[in-house]
């Protein structure tokens, strides 16, 4: 009979073979170290917050993954309409600097989580 893998040991496969690859990596391409380690870093954070996600899964958690997602590509897509529509430049010219980079930048990251966590509110939180 074949067992399937646990999550932590696919977890702990991961971040070996993570390891090991950013190695041979650093070595071909002639990374110096701390890019390495700082690389290896942030990806084993990436690593320990999908493991968090999938490892320990509430409403609260899925909230937050609604929230940032909404506003990482929502707000993303706001921010290249803005940009290509010529609105940003139209608000710039007429309400100035400051205010625009309040608008174009902030804002739409804003109305981004707003809109991810409304509609992780019709989906009831839940992920996939």
């Amino acid at each position: 009979m074949v067992r399937s893998m646990s999550y932590e040991r696919k977890l702990l496969l991961a971040i070996l073979s993570s390891t090991i690859t950013f190695g041979l990596i650093s070595v071909v391409l002639d990374v110096p170290p701390e890019k390495l380690a700082t690389r290896l870093a942030i990806w084993l954070c990436l690593l320990g917050i999908a493991y968090y996600i999938h490892g320990r899964p509430s409403i609260k958690v899925n909230r937050i993954v609604y929230i940032i997602t909404g506003g990482a590509w929502i707000g993303m897509a706001l921010i290249v309409f803005l940009a290509f529509s010529g609105i940003g430049r139209w608000l710039t010219e007429n309400l100035g600097a400051a205010p625009s980079i309040i608008i174009n930048l902030i804002i739409p990251w804003i109305m981004g989580a707003l809109v991810g966590d409304w509609i992780g509110r019709k989906r009831g939180y839940r992920l996939l």
